[in-house]
């Protein structure tokens, strides 16, 4: 044990250590430095920074070895305190994550379950906002907000220093304003404000994110948004090519329920995608029917009646045929629909199997081919 008195290892520690590393990663040290050292600046600087870290992905058949692999260049040090520890977390509850994590993190932050893989890649965008108090000019530690004056708490930080291995304790003084905490310098009051202050559901998020069982669930968990300036990729399963004229076949399972469907002639702009979806849906739901993404929704859906050709929690085969204005799909042999649209037969793009949130949607796939004519 190198650190004695980090233990017992409690709930509060690891939470201030969680919100410190994140301030940390919001630059919030960088700014309470300088305003301590009196170097704050009104000044903006227009110049961005495009420096950050990167993530690979590739398909199992693009490998040699017909694996699937998952890499993230995270640019972190070797040592410091966001250097990266590579870790295997399992419990007899089930717990079995492989992956990386800064030193004392409780869970891991980028890596893989049985289920899923994930990373995170980072920038530089702003996070951290600095307020200079406007000072009530008789009344101390009062400063103005609009057309009122409100009082600044004070607080106390004890703050360990070691000198030639003896630890030293200094008691420093801040206070706390509506913005945040609160630092006076040489020129006057400033306020630190970033949204790691004000959420404490991180450690959380990456632990919900470390159980997931499959897609629909982790992107859910996205959705709280409690790790700012962390980006995490994922993508569509997508044809490089673009098909305009075809005939295509696929077998699909759904083993729970959700939405999915085929995109055919469609555009991606990161997560968003251009063009129409042909339905992919549990029975009641319009399976085999049209949709356009962005758009203007259901083209077209499936006579009621014929929704009983679906087997659900069953393989089931699906035709799609796209020539010019026109488009098919039948479903187990099945006609579902004829559409023919004057934009469809406008559209350029990919073929791609959709992901969609919902349900803990799961869906195999396979058996797909594609004949252009």
């Amino acid at each position: 044990v190198l650190v004695p008195e980090l233990f017992p290892i409690t709930e509060k520690k690891m939470l201030r250590y969680a919100q410190l590393q994140l301030f940390v990663s919001s630059k919030g040290d960088m700014w309470v430095s300088k305003i301590i050292s009196n170097n704050i600046s009104t000044k903006i600087e227009k110049t961005e920074n495009y420096i950050g870290s990167n993530m690979f992905a590739f398909n199992s058949k693009k490998t040699t070895d017909g694996d699937t692999y998952f890499a993230i260049n995270t640019h972190q040090p070797l040592d410091g305190p966001v250097s990266w520890y590579e870790a295997h977390l399992c419990s007899e509850e089930g717990t079995n994550i492989l992956g990386a994590l800064f030193a004392g993190s409780p869970n891991i932050l980028t890596g893989t379950n049985e289920n899923l893989a994930w990373t995170h890649t980072v920038n530089e965008p702003d996070k951290t906002d600095v307020f200079a108090l406007e000072m009530h000019p008789k009344e101390k530690l009062k400063y103005r907000v609009d057309e009122n004056y409100l009082s600044l708490i004070k607080r106390k930080a004890i703050l360990t220093y070691s000198l030639l291995g003896i630890p030293i304790r200094i008691k420093k003084k801040f206070y706390n304003s509506i913005y945040g905490p609160t630092l006076k310098n040489k020129s006057g009051f400033y306020a630190v404000r970033t949204p790691v202050l004000f959420d404490i559901r991180a450690l959380n998020q990456w632990w919900l994110m470390n159980k997931a069982k499959n897609f629909s669930e982790f992107y859910k968990i996205l959705k709280m948004k409690a790790l700012p300036g962390y980006n995490i990729g994922y993508g569509y399963l997508s044809t490089e090519k673009f098909y305009d004229d075809f005939d295509l076949t696929v077998e699909f399972k759904q083993e729970a329920n959700g939405n999915s469907g085929v995109f055919i002639r469609s555009t991606f702009e990161g997560t968003k995608v251009s063009g129409w979806q042909v339905e992919v849906a549990p029975p009641g739901s319009d399976t085999g029917g049209v949709y356009e993404s962005y758009g203007r929704g259901w083209l077209i859906k499936p006579d009621k009646a014929k929704d009983k050709v679906l087997k659900m929690g069953k393989w089931n085969k699906m035709r799609i045929r796209v020539v010019g204005n026109q488009i098919q799909s039948w479903l187990n042999d099945t006609s579902m629909i004829s559409l023919e649209d004057e934009m469809i037969g406008k559209g350029k793009g990919s073929i791609a199997l959709q992901i969609h949130d919902g349900g803990g949607i799961k869906v195999r796939w396979r058996n797909l081919l594609v004949n252009e004519l």
